[in-house]
């Protein structure tokens, strides 16, 4: 096992193209930190620097205390599984597994028990004498972490291992690497553009976005406390809900309608007047500023609410203190343990195209409709019909705010 830091490091190509981006990370011992982004973000380029398969341009990297920059894939004590199982048709899955060991001159008998053990420990052992084409894409992803586990590397890299299976299959190999990683306490890197993979695997996740860091946190942290309008928007599903928002005076006003400030939605807005429009980005957890922005259609606010963070006024009753929004109802998904509800909100177009151009410039995530309407999940006890008015209830202290000019967020950052 080892620890895994990553310096100020960069990547970048013959033709100019960055595709990382001064990246500085710590992955502790025994840790599985997740690296998620949209495509295209760097999160592949920073596992392959810190596999030995892309040189690095700028920057250091350590895996064990020890700089590794000059070392080949070979000397890092590192193990890799690919997205595409990487293995050899010809070869049983005895082979396939013993093969790192092979080629390491590991004595016969020493490799027949290591096979053994980890067919064992991966459910694979009834499988080990038939080749890769006879087998489920499940199985195959787990001859492929077998290879990776049998020669007990001290760090293990996944790059998307889950993304050629079903939706069935990707579930329950998702339980088991969590559940492989946690019993053979290695550390780990894992790639996904998942984000429910991402945070329901990771101790801690990094958003990455265009080669640069957002935060680095828990994934509960990420979830209450995004720190810019990018990370809001890629974290969870449904996408948080964006509106225009600002303030008049102690009072809140959006689509939403009108709520009090609060003591906490005070604090937030003071620290935001204070804080300098520029935030630096750099260190382990630190996050850029989007580029500015001009405002959300004359508000200089963005409002963020999750889907999950409406309830059904006709559910939970009339007298329960907090905001509330009547709405009516264009389209409802049942799906069993939740209804999905969409209704349009009384906003401007010009307020509506203004909060768009925040949001891309932001990086945020772009759903038709952004800012004239909402998304609300519902428990499957709601009345909510098509066509019909429904009453939405929601509390204020679910509430998120953002600099419409910086896309940084003012609610839940520390002080």
């Amino acid at each position: 096992m080892a620890e895994v830091e990553l310096a100020h490091v960069s990547k970048w190509f013959a033709d100019g193209q960055v595709a990382v981006d001064d990246v500085s990370l710590r992955v502790a011992d025994g840790e599985l930190l997740i690296l998620v982004g949209p495509s295209g973000c760097g999160k592949s380029t920073t596992l392959n620097m810190i596999a030995g398969l892309e040189d690095i341009s700028d920057g250091e990297l350590r895996i064990g205390g020890r700089v590794v920059n000059g070392l080949g894939p070979a000397e890092r004590d590192v193990a890799m599984v690919f997205q595409s199982y990487a293995l050899y048709p010809h070869m049983t899955v005895r082979r396939n597994i013993g093969f790192p060991l092979s080629l390491a001159k590991v004595p016969r008998a020493r490799i027949e028990q290591r096979v053994r053990e980890v067919a064992e420990l991966l459910d694979l052992t009834p499988w080990l004498d038939r080749k890769p084409g006879m087998l489920s894409g499940g199985q195959r992803q787990r001859v492929a972490m077998g290879r990776a586990i049998v020669r007990s590397p001290a760090v293990f890299l996944m790059d998307e291992p889950l993304s050629n299976l079903d939706a069935t299959l990707r579930v329950a190999t998702r339980t088991q690497v969590a559940r492989l990683q946690r019993r053979l306490g290695t550390t780990m890197v894992y790639v996904t553009h998942d984000q429910v993979e991402a945070m329901t695997l990771g101790d801690r996740v990094a958003v990455l976005r265009a080669g640069r860091v957002q935060q680095v946190a828990a994934p509960v942290e990420l979830y209450e406390r995004p720190v810019n309008l990018f990370v809001a928007g890629f974290i969870g599903s449904p996408a948080m809900n964006f509106l225009p928002a600002s303030v008049e005076g102690d009072v809140l006003r959006s689509p939403l309608g009108a709520v009090a400030l609060d003591d906490r939605l005070r604090r937030a807005l003071s620290a935001g007047a204070a804080r300098p429009a520029a935030v630096d980005v750099g260190g382990e957890g630190a996050v850029g500023s989007a580029p500015p922005a001009a405002g959300a259609g004359g508000a200089s606010l963005v409002l963020g609410i999750r889907p999950e963070h409406f309830e059904d006024v006709a559910v939970v009753g009339a007298d329960r203190p907090g905001g509330r929004v009547s709405v009516v109802a264009e389209v409802v998904e049942s799906v069993g343990s939740d209804k999905y509800v969409y209704a349009a909100l009384p906003v401007g177009s010009g307020q509506a195209a203004g909060l768009a151009r925040v949001l891309r410039e932001a990086g945020a995530a772009l759903v038709p409709g952004v800012g004239e309407q909402v998304v609300a999940r519902l428990a499957a006890a709601s009345t909510a019909v098509r066509g019909a008015q429904v009453e939405l209830w929601f509390d204020p202290g679910r509430l998120h705010l953002f600099d419409a000019a910086t896309g940084v967020a003012l609610t839940g950052r520390p002080d």
